[in-house]
């Protein structure tokens, strides 16, 4: 069963995706 493997490698991506935006716009965020 990979499927957990492989949906928390989504989660980890998609959050660092977030990260890369907020360091991007900081005005965006807070």
């Amino acid at each position: 069963m990979g499927g957990g493997l492989e949906k928390e490698s989504l989660f980890q991506e998609m959050l660092h995706n977030t990260e890369t935006m907020i360091m991007d716009n900081p005005h965006s965020g807070a």
